[in-house]
């Protein structure tokens, strides 16, 4: 079961990250720790990739924000997916 309360989003759901409102458009991908999903920022039309992850653990816990920690280092890299937010 995903963050919507269901095994598939549908593109009438919408999720907010921090301060942003994005409508999913559809899962592109589903893995041990989560799902990730094509994404749109209703307030700019940006298409993003929103993942969420399935914490069942502190140990997962610990992982997730040192993967938030690099992520936001990385952030701005020429080869590397931008990080916009976390939440």
């Amino acid at each position: 079961m995903d963050f919507f309360g269901s095994t598939n989003a549908n593109s009438a759901s919408s999720v907010q990250v921090g301060q942003h409102l994005y409508k999913i458009v559809k899962q592109i991908s589903e893995g041990g720790f989560g799902f990730v999903y094509e994404a749109q920022q209703n307030s700019t039309g940006t298409k993003v990739a929103l993942k969420q992850l399935n914490i069942q653990s502190q140990e997962h816990l610990v992982m997730l924000k040192n993967e938030i920690k690099y992520w936001q280092i990385l952030s701005g890299h020429a080869n590397i997916c931008q990080m916009v937010g976390a939440s």
